[in-house]
């Protein structure tokens, strides 16, 4: 899973691997729409739990961060909508459709998250930030887009 944001005053390149995902299974669906050129779907997850690890590279204002270590999020309450335009296709006689433009919104009522080995393997370090992310997680959200 690869998150990237930029160019800004923060751009971001965040990798997870070997990661697990819990909660998907309870999701709700909400809305569903398909004039068969756009397919969008709301659907809510109470909570969602992803844990795994993570690689960072990113730059906070005039400072590098390259970082890796391992790593929790912990989304609740939180609605999401996948936008996707499409395309028809025939193929051996049948109608498909192919997915050209994906796209995620999301909007969490809280977001927490636990990245550990973020700055210079300092525990206390870790506290800091980990509480500075989870008190500001509106402006800086993590998801896959």
């Amino acid at each position: 899973m690869i998150i990237e944001e930029g160019p800004n005053m923060l751009p971001v390149n965040l990798r997870l691997s070997n990661v697990t995902i819990r909660g998907l299974s309870k999701l709700r669906v909400t809305e569903a729409k398909n004039d068969r050129k756009k397919l969008e779907i709301t659907y809510l997850i109470n909570r969602l739990e992803i844990e795994g690890n993570y690689g960072l590279n990113a730059n906070l204002m005039i400072m590098p961060i390259s970082t890796n270590g391992p790593c929790a999020f912990i989304y609740e309450y939180m609605t999401v909508t996948l936008a996707a335009d499409l395309k028809e296709m025939t193929k051996e006689g049948k109608t498909y459709y192919q997915v050209e433009n994906l796209t995620v919104f999301n909007n969490p009522e809280n977001f927490t998250t636990n990245l550990q080995n973020l700055i210079s393997g300092e525990a206390a370090y870790d506290s800091i930030m980990n509480k500075f992310l989870n008190r500001n997680f509106k402006p800086i959200q993590v998801w896959p887009t």
